[in-house]
């Protein structure tokens, strides 16, 4: 078969110089067809040099006609062919641009996420405290966080057994203990932390719902350290080169801002090269109190979901840290009746910087300032 290009130089030739189409390939030097009519010509015999009736050029009008209709022919029925291997070949090409530009974009999400500032920042607070509000996102804001999202907290002083009942919540009544040593074991729950323990189970909701990778959660009381997006980010990176080579389990939680309760006995993950200064270190953290900031990844948060919280609340501050630790045994101290309650539910894999990444501010929390709970049924 000949294309329309190798169809218009022949075509050129035989009106030209016949004899010179002798011998290319496709060309056979004595072409025999049957009686049939071509464009209107009726060929009968040889179409070749045979022919008696020749033009100037030596060979017959009607074999010129006919052949150059012949090709003419040959060049429409490859049209389509043509058209559709170039439909195919930019196809092809788009397609794969496409999926150039698809890992492209799959790398700067991913150099995104791995920089603290980009990650999704959920900042609770009260939405009677406005200056607390604003002073909490002016720190954000200068510590490099530039996705946080408001969420209002859940107000202690508007709640009531009914509004807990309408919530689907109950409280764990087994919380004060008599002869306790620690005075938050020895008073009974506190409207503010239950509005607290609300306020964080909303986010986890939020986390799961929007299936994000992992976020920020910050209370609006939180103190940035100098240079917090570099240092988290670094940790961050860290964190994420340890899970890959194998050496750790995945997070579901990391701890920016807390209060260790025995921080020698805290083991470091991370060893760094030598030679190498590192800022923060990875470490995995002892029982600790404070939910003043922590990273929440996707898995933590499904499992923060499933272990059945609101059906025994209790202090967040207590909660947390059972799922990867225990209470410490102690006379006035261990709360072995908490570390049963929480042995049912998903283990959290908690990991935590050191030095802290942030902290809480100093001054009396709305939590601790609200009315116990036995006093406001």
């Amino acid at each position: 078969r000949l294309d329309g290009g190798t169809a218009i130089g022949l075509l050129a030739r035989v009106r030209t110089r016949p004899a010179a189409c002798e011998g290319v390939a496709g060309w056979p030097r004595r072409w025999t067809r049957t009686s049939r009519a071509i464009g209107g010509d009726r060929v009968e015999g040889e179409i070749g040099p045979s022919k008696t009736a020749r033009s100037p050029l030596g060979y017959s009008q009607t074999a010129t006609r006919s052949t150059a209709w012949i090709l003419f022919s040959q060049s429409l029925l490859m049209a389509p062919q043509r058209a559709t291997i170039a439909a195919a070949a930019a196809a092809f090409a788009l397609a794969f641009a496409g999926c150039a530009g698809l890992r492209a974009l799959v790398r700067y999400r991913r150099r995104r996420l791995r920089r603290a500032s980009h990650l999704p920042t959920y900042l609770i607070s009260l939405r009677r405290r406005p200056a607390r509000r604003a002073a909490a996102l002016d720190r954000a804001a200068r510590a490099g966080l530039c996705s946080v999202r408001v969420h209002d907290a859940v107000d202690g002083r508007e709640l009531d057994a009914t509004e807990l009942r309408s919530r689907g919540v109950r409280l764990w009544r087994g919380w004060r203990l008599e002869g306790a040593r620690y005075r938050f074991y020895a008073r009974d729950l506190k409207w503010g932390e239950v509005g607290c323990a609300l306020s964080h189970h909303a986010v986890w909701e939020e986390v799961a719902r929007r299936r994000l990778a992992r976020a920020i959660v910050a209370e609006d009381d939180v103190e940035f350290t100098p240079a917090f997006e570099e240092l988290l980010t670094g940790a961050l990176a860290r964190l994420d080169d340890l899970v890959a080579a194998g050496r750790l389990a995945p997070p579901d939680l990391l701890y920016l801002g807390r209060k260790a309760c025995w921080p020698a006995r805290e083991v470091c993950v991370d060893d760094p090269p030598s030679g190498v200064e590192v800022r923060l270190r990875l470490v995995r953290p002892s029982f600790s109190y404070k939910t003043t900031a922590y990273v929440l990844y996707a898995s933590g948060a499904r499992k923060l979901l499933r272990s059945g919280f609101l059906s025994h609340l209790l202090p967040l501050d207590d909660f947390l840290p059972a799922l990867y630790g225990r209470h410490e045994p102690g006379p006035g101290l261990a709360r072995a009746d908490v570390d049963a309650l929480v042995a049912g539910a998903p283990r959290l894999t908690a990991y935590a910087v050191r030095p802290l990444a942030c902290w809480e501010r100093r001054g009396l929390s709305d939590t601790e300032a609200s009315e116990e709970v036995a006093g406001r049924t």
